[in-house]
């Protein structure tokens, strides 16, 4: 450690940390150097059990150093360069976690700033981190899909909007035209009722973090991997099944309103997220959204709304619905 702090200490070289734990994290990072190209050198600590090694951008400085796995050690490593005073700027997506080694590690770095996370700018009350951790004006790197609905706790940053959150289109294989996709995520499992019913081929996109995986013990459904879940719904025109992830924000803003798209939100939804899915629903042609509330939801069966009562206990499935 001496001899690299040495070498970097004799140059004094600006350092930029990004903290990339999703896929968000690491887009919104990319879209921010690609916007202000910063002249500093960049190291990424990325999350191993969501995000690859395979994944380093070519931003990442170095071939070895710019590109780690936050652990213990790492964030060792890092409390080191910024005693040194190496580190000029932190880019951070989550706070709430992280320990006095993080809170050590911050104390030092002469500027913080925040990635977007994904679904927290529509919630009333971020997961991620707390606003009255960080000083009024800090600023917070945001995608501007569903900027209409952003959340008032945001106001309290500086936000600076990174445009839409890219997507790469990706195609099923061929003979798949007539198909359902399944995208593994909180509450869609509300959606489904008759597994054995269900039309075939059905296409089941697991959720790449283990940890949030709602669909277990299903033996027919045929997984698909290496794609992007944004980029196959949003190319998709079979039905298509949701629930609360970041994926929703693109079908509900991108995907064709003429498209079926199932929507179903678990009970730990809060009520602006939950509002602003009723809004976007609405405005789409084929769209039914059900919720484990119990409260009337929005289904679209045409041109014009009607309501329905969802308790969770509707012997109708999925798939014989989406065969009507």
């Amino acid at each position: 450690m001496r001899g690299l702090g040495g070498r970097l200490g004799g140059r004094r070289p600006a350092v930029a940390v990004y903290f990339c734990f999703n896929l968000v994290n690491l887009a919104a990072a990319t879209a921010q150097r690609l916007r202000e190209q910063p002249h500093d050198r960049a190291i990424v600590l990325y999350e191993p059990t969501r995000l690859e090694a395979g994944a380093r951008p070519t931003w990442a400085w170095g071939r070895g150093l710019g590109w780690l796995p936050a652990c213990p050690l790492t964030l060792l490593l890092l409390l080191r360069l910024c005693w040194l005073g190496l580190v000029r700027k932190i880019y951070l997506p989550h706070r709430r976690e992280g320990g006095r080694l993080l809170a050590a590690i911050l104390v030092r770095v002469p500027q913080i700033l925040l990635l977007d996370d994904g679904l927290d700018q529509y919630r009333a009350e971020p997961r991620a981190l707390r606003p009255e951790q960080f000083s009024p004006g800090t600023p917070l790197y945001l995608f501007s899909d569903a900027v209409a609905f952003r959340a008032p706790w945001c106001h309290h940053f500086a936000c600076r909007e990174l445009g839409l959150f890219p997507v790469a289109a990706a195609q099923p294989p061929p003979g798949l035209s007539v198909a359902s996709l399944l995208i593994d995520s909180p509450g869609v499992e509300l959606l489904w009722r008759q597994p054995g019913a269900s039309p075939r081929p059905l296409l089941l996109l697991s959720h790449p973090y283990p940890g949030k995986r709602r669909w277990h013990g299903v033996g027919d459904l045929e997984r698909f991997p290496g794609c992007s879940a944004e980029g196959l719904m949003q190319g998709f025109p079979g039905p298509v099944a949701i629930g609360e992830s970041f994926t929703l924000i693109i079908g509900l803003t991108r995907r064709d309103a003429a498209w079926p798209l199932w929507v179903g939100l678990p009970a730990t939804v809060d009520d602006h997220f939950r509002s602003m899915v009723r809004a976007l629903c609405a405005c789409r042609s084929a769209t039914v959204l059900e919720a484990a509330s119990g409260l009337p939801q929005v289904a679209m069966a045409g041109p014009h709304p009607v309501v329905r009562r969802a308790t969770g206990t509707e012997p109708e499935s999925f798939a014989a619905r989406i065969e009507s």
